[in-house]
């Protein structure tokens, strides 16, 4: 019994850390299109169609990262997930300024 309430306790946390990713990349990747995709005469997407559009990436993508034998901290991969989009985002409002 205590080994189902683990195994159901890991799967909420996982759906926890995980859904919110896919939200923000969905954010990330609508804005992107957004500044870049809408300008050249494509319709805008909305946040189900982005995420979708990010499931599908990252199906299609090889998105393995190798793990540090020597790093130590366990919640890096977390922070690493949550970061790129932000950084993402940043990147492509710079190159708005340039268009």
């Amino acid at each position: 019994m205590e080994a189902l309430i683990a195994i159901i306790g890991f799967t909420g946390l996982f759906f926890l850390a995980i859904v919110p990713v896919y939200i923000i990349n969905g954010f990330v990747i609508a804005k992107l299109w957004l500044w870049f995709i809408v300008p050249i005469g494509l319709e805008p997407i909305g946040m189900a169609q982005a995420i979708g559009i990010g499931i599908i990436i990252s199906m299609l993508t090889k998105q393995h990262v190798p793990s540090d034998k020597n790093e130590s901290k366990w919640w890096m991969p977390f922070v690493r997930m949550y970061l790129s989009p932000f950084m993402a985002l940043f990147v492509g409002w710079i190159v708005t300024w340039f268009i």
